[in-house]
């Protein structure tokens, strides 16, 4: 019986060493399945942050380009307002240079229309005056 309590013992001694050795493994699983994942997350943090500063990167650098875009904006915008104002003078100067032109042509034809009448009046005088010579002629 001593014998038996001794393997008992030793079996017991075993099992305990063999329990402990489990859980001690269990443990160290654990801790490299969390290590696992911090590193994972940690890695996923590490792309976070490198697109993150791409974008800010690219945010700043958007930023500047857009300084000198609007400064060419403002100034095609100047440019533009004062096209738009000479159109208009020039719209106004062509209104009144037609208007001008019609009144000339008003004018000329009014001119020419006397001149035809004046005309007429000097053909009908030197026919009249054709008449009376060719009545006083023998």
């Amino acid at each position: 019986t001593k014998r038996k309590r001794d393997e008992q013992m030793r079996d017991d001694e075993r099992v305990s060493v063999a329990e402990a050795a489990s859980a001690k493994l269990r443990t160290t699983a654990a801790v490299a399945i969390a290590s696992g994942a911090t590193t994972r997350h940690v890695a996923k943090v590490s792309q976070v942050n490198i697109v993150l500063e791409a974008a800010e990167k690219h945010n700043r650098e958007a930023q500047a380009a857009l300084t000198p875009a609007q400064a060419a904006l403002a100034q095609a915008q100047a440019a533009l307002a004062q096209a738009q104002a000479a159109l208009a003078q020039a719209q106004t100067t062509a209104n009144a240079a037609a208007a001008a032109a019609k009144a000339a042509e008003s004018t000329a034809r009014a001119a020419c229309t006397a001149a035809q009448d004046e005309l007429v009046l000097q053909l009908s005088a030197i026919v009249t005056d054709q008449d009376i010579l060719s009545t006083l002629q023998p």
